[in-house]
């Protein structure tokens, strides 16, 4: 009886194959179906998502600053020092 149950669920599943390269969106979209579908995620899941979007965001912010201070030419002085400051 429970084998049978279990044979009807695993039929009723959908399953789907995700394929893509490197960041093109295959586990946003498993987050986003996840949020649609699915309770969300739970506090600690957010706070960790937090602390990467953080990192990810200082990140950028670094390489923008060091891609100025590579073509800085008609800066002020003191948005240079801002900027070599922000880039270490």
């Amino acid at each position: 009886k429970s084998l049978a149950r279990e044979k009807t669920e695993d039929l009723s599943r959908v399953k789907i194959l995700l394929l893509g390269g490197a960041d093109a969106g295959k586990s946003t979209i498993l987050k986003q179906m996840r949020i649609l579908h699915m309770n969300g995620f739970s506090a600690e899941e957010i706070h960790s998502f937090q602390k990467y979007l953080r990192y990810n965001v200082f990140a950028i912010f670094h390489e923008i600053a060091k891609g100025v201070q590579e073509c800085i030419q008609s800066i002020a002085e003191y948005e240079k020092n801002m900027i070599y400051r922000f880039a270490e």
